[in-house]
């Protein structure tokens, strides 16, 4: 059963049937085709900072499947380092800005494809960049957080925020 989450709320990364997941696939799908955008991942540490620049990714073209553009991004959680504490994802899209995003969603599922939790982004900012979803881990176990936070200055806005130079 997939839990649907609202901008704020968490979600743990489990099924009901079956053991945590090692290994969890983070989807960032809308409805269109041609849509500039650009993901950017970024491993942080108990603080909120990069762990370093080599921390951070960035995609600049989406895969496209049946009339949806989509980045996925596969994170193993049992071989990630106990120091990386959250995965944040933003998308970027310059010039028209996140809006242009239709029907942008936010999924998680595990590596055998079963949806854990989905966060539908309503109320897109007027900016060109957002902060989605966080990957993040407390206690010992990994969870979801639907942000959906504007980022005015962009990819760079996200780096500096995490510690990083744009």
């Amino acid at each position: 059963m997939t839990t649907t989450l609202v901008r704020g709320a968490n979600a743990p990364l489990r099924t009901a049937s079956s053991p945590a997941p090692t290994q969890v696939r983070v989807e960032l799908a809308w409805r269109g085709s041609g849509v500039p955008a650009a993901l950017t991942a970024v491993a942080c540490d108990a603080r909120g900072n990069a762990l370093s620049p080599e921390h951070q990714v960035t995609w600049q073209r989406p895969s496209t499947a049946s009339g949806r553009e989509h980045f996925e991004l596969l994170v193993d959680l049992a071989t990630t380092p106990e120091d990386v504490v959250s995965v944040a994802l933003a998308l970027e899209v310059p010039g028209t800005g996140v809006r242009a995003l239709a029907g942008l969603t936010a999924t998680v599922r595990t590596a055998g494809g079963e949806s854990l939790a989905a966060y539908p982004v309503e109320d897109l900012p007027d900016s060109p960049g957002v902060l989605i979803t966080e990957v993040y881990r407390r206690s010992g176990q990994w969870k979801l957080r639907a942000v959906g936070q504007g980022l005015p200055q962009g990819r760079v806005g996200l780096l500096r925020s995490v510690g990083l130079t744009g």
